[in-house]
């Protein structure tokens, strides 16, 4: 686990830290500030860290490898830490080791010939007193100051060895969890490895010991910061950052004051105000450490005088319409969003609504709510600006079949009785319909619905034994196609004399 503020007690002379935090791949960073970053061989990244996450080891095969580095070249004094959960610790299992040829320079064990934990350096070895408890987290630290090797287990010192021969340098690699001169590969966890070119004190191994990793490095300037104008959007780019530990989002400020934040390397300001603002990006690291800022741009948004453009179809005008019919508007702006109104002689029949930029619309027009004959049609534009504009006009022929009914039984003021067949005939333009466009035909007494007929012969029946004997009325109703309200009634009244 990485976070925002080193440990005073834990930031001098570091020369190595891996918390082994980062999210997936093979690389692992260094968070001292020193650039020794490595890679992982076969080892596997694990969540159940002893802070945050940690790599798992098979005992076999698996290792990390940083190359060697003149600050990893220790000579009077060094400390070694980390948290380790063994599942093995028989024989030879390496925690950290800085190869030589054919040797170590120095080392830290988790377990020895004797199982037992054990570092080495300066040309002696410190073994402690008893084997790690397995599938238990125990931290591990060697401390060597010049005159005498120590190792610590969960912060007490359990052995050490006197030696004031110093530390070999080398040109081998550091190795975590395996070494490539003997083997001796770790099963189980490691978590939070530290390597100081100084000797702790007791006091500062354990300050280690209850802290994570710390991040002191924050990342690069993002690349260069460009900004593109579109109408009232500003369009940010730049080029990534870099980081030890890795980039996790960009503050965007706007004006001085931070104003927004993304994981992408882009953004964009939307529906700015006439003016101009200044722009810069900071990128902010897994730690939350911010780096320098990018160059700064300015974005000038300009009164935007520029109308919008609408028509309607060209084929409207002198077309015979009738029922529902549709207009398909097309519009766009420089800018957007447009907000339509269609019109016919003046009503409003569409709108206003509110679109995009640019793009077509499909209107409804229900002609039976105007006169046969001809009528005017418009689209108005109008953007966000306030810059109107309206379409050519488009001309339009109503004509629509003139829809009726007639009750061919009973006749009007006839006397009924007993079960009366009521039928009716619905017509188009004075001619008799029978079928589409006509979709059923509904009859009434008295106002409530008693049947209806979706096929001719369109006919009920009435038991009139069901009202009182007297004057009643008889409606008939003709539903067309598309329509939900009938388009035709006709009204009689019958005397009942049961």
């Amino acid at each position: 686990m990485l976070l925002a503020a080193p440990s005073a007690l834990a930031a001098n002379g570091l020369v190595g830290a891996f918390g082994f935090e980062e999210a997936s791949g093979s690389a692992v960073t260094d968070a001292s500030g020193t650039g020794n970053s490595g890679s992982i061989s076969g080892a596997t990244r694990s969540a159940s860290g002893r802070f945050g996450k940690a790599l798992t080891f098979d005992g076999v095969n698996d290792r990390v490898t940083i190359p060697d580095a003149a600050s990893l070249d220790l000579t009077s004094a060094m400390t070694l830490e980390a948290w380790v959960r063994p599942t093995r610790v028989d024989d030879w299992r390496t925690v950290l080791l800085k190869e030589r040829t054919n040797g170590l320079a120095y080392a830290l064990y988790a377990g020895a010939s004797s199982n037992r934990p054990s570092t080495e350096g300066a040309g002696v070895e410190s073994r402690g007193p008893s084997a790690l408890p397995l599938d238990t987290w125990s931290h591990l630290a060697a401390s060597y100051d010049g005159a005498k090797l120590r190792l610590f287990v969960n912060g007490t010192q359990v052995a050490s060895k006197n030696s004031t021969s110093g530390l070999t340098t080398s040109s081998g690699a550091l190795r975590i969890g395996g070494n490539a001169v003997w083997g001796e590969y770790f099963k189980g966890r490691i978590d939070e490895v530290r390597v100081y070119n100084r000797a702790l004190t007791a006091t500062e191994i354990a300050a280690d010991l209850a802290a994570p990793i710390v991040d002191t490095q924050p990342p690069s300037a993002p690349g260069t910061l460009t900004r593109t104008v579109e109408g009232d959007d500003v369009q940010l780019n730049w080029g990534a950052a870099t980081d030890n530990v890795g980039v996790t989002s960009y503050r965007v400020y706007r004006n001085g004051a931070l104003y927004d934040e993304t994981p992408e390397t882009s953004y964009r300001d939307i529906d700015r105000p006439v003016g101009s603002a200044t722009y810069k990006v900071v990128a902010v690291d897994a730690a939350g450490l911010a780096g320098p800022a990018s160059n700064t741009v300015t974005a000038t948004i300009t009164p935007d005088t520029t109308a919008p453009t609408v028509s309607l179809p060209n084929a409207c005008n002198g077309a015979t319409i009738q029922g529902f019919s549709y207009a398909q508007v097309a519009y766009s702006d420089n800018r957007g969003p447009v907000t339509l109104t269609v019109k016919v002689d003046g009503a409003t029949i569409h709108g206003p609504v509110t679109k995009g930029v640019s793009g077509t619309e499909l209107v409804p027009w229900n002609t039976r709510t105007v006169a046969d004959g001809p009528h005017t049609m418009v689209a108005i534009a109008r953007d966000a600006a306030g810059n109107e504009t309206v379409s050519a006009p488009c001309q339009w022929t109503v004509d629509n079949v003139a829809v009726g009914v007639s009750l061919a039984q009973p006749l009007n003021n006839a006397t009924v009785g007993g079960t009366v067949t009521l039928s009716a005939q619905p017509t188009g333009d004075g001619q008799p319909v029978n079928g589409s466009p006509v979709d059923f035909v509904r009859f009434r007494i008295d106002g409530q619905e008693i049947g209806a007929a979706f096929w001719a012969p369109y006919e009920t029946q009435w038991d009139t034994t069901t009202v009182p004997d007297g004057t009643h009325e008889i409606a008939v109703e003709v539903i067309w196609s598309g329509y939900f309200t009938p388009l035709a009634t006709q009204t009689i009244t019958v005397n009942v004399d049961n």
